[in-house]
């Protein structure tokens, strides 16, 4: 008496499970139809979708398990017919709960098949959205990279072109002093043009380093430095 007893109470448990899991089965499924909705209607795919999808296969794998043991609990008990005789439980009743698991479980591993076609759909957009950012931030990373690079090499050219200028206005001035302890002919004429070109100069160092504190301007700043080298060249060529 005690083994039918067992085998009436697993009856129901069975019925609890068939039941409760096919309404989590139905809910699954709209929630399923939903994702498939939202993604279409947003025509992306972000993280949360994305959980949303491996939570249902959490769910859907499980309750294919639990549909398995079913099942196989359904053809144990569909050959102890000593037990349905006791109990009044007759083969075709428990032959239709078994054809009931076995339907909702097709119905199961179909949705987890579509529910993994569509996953694999939306591991490949999400991988293709994470590299299209990882992409771009090496972009950003490398352009910003470079341009802390051109404005540091910039700041040493207009320090260089600064102490150049400097040593020009020291030569400049023991020009000056040699001027003034003798006359030698065409030299004035040169030490007057390079003090005016030494001017400009000055003016030009000024403004690259007013520009590098402003915005660091790059392309203000080539300007400035081209026209910085060539008054460097001029004076250089003036001077001999």
């Amino acid at each position: 008496m005690e083994q039918t007893e067992v085998k009436t109470a697993d009856k129901i448990v069975m019925t609890d499970i068939i039941m409760s899991t096919s309404k989590q089965l139905n809910q699954c499924i709209g929630r399923f139809a939903t994702l498939k909705q939202t993604v279409s209607n947003a025509n992306f795919v972000d993280e949360p979708m994305e959980m949303e999808a491996n939570q249902l296969d959490e769910e859907l794998t499980a309750m294919k398990t639990r549909f398995d043991e079913l099942m196989l609990m359904e053809q144990i008990y569909y050959f102890d017919s000593n037990t349905f005789v006791e109990e009044g439980i007759s083969h075709e009743d428990i032959a239709m709960l078994g054809s009931f698991c076995e339907t909702t479980r097709k119905v199961i591993i179909k949705t987890i098949n579509d529910l993994h076609n569509f996953m694999d759909k939306i591991n490949a957009v999400m991988q293709e959205n994470r590299l299209k950012y990882r992409t771009e931030e090496l972009k950003k990373h490398t352009t910003e990279t470079a341009q802390v690079e051109v404005n540091e090499k910039m700041e040493e050219l207009v320090e260089q072109t600064s102490v150049a200028v400097q040593q020009l206005i020291v030569e400049q001035n023991e020009t000056k002093i040699i001027l003034e302890k003798g006359d030698m002919n065409g030299l004035q004429t040169a030490v007057e043009t390079n003090n005016q070109d030494l001017k400009e100069a000055t003016k030009e160092v000024k403004k690259a380093r007013a520009a590098l504190k402003r915005n660091k301007d790059t392309i203000y700043l080539l300007s400035a430095l081209i026209m910085l080298a060539a008054l460097i060249v001029l004076l250089v060529l003036v001077r001999k």
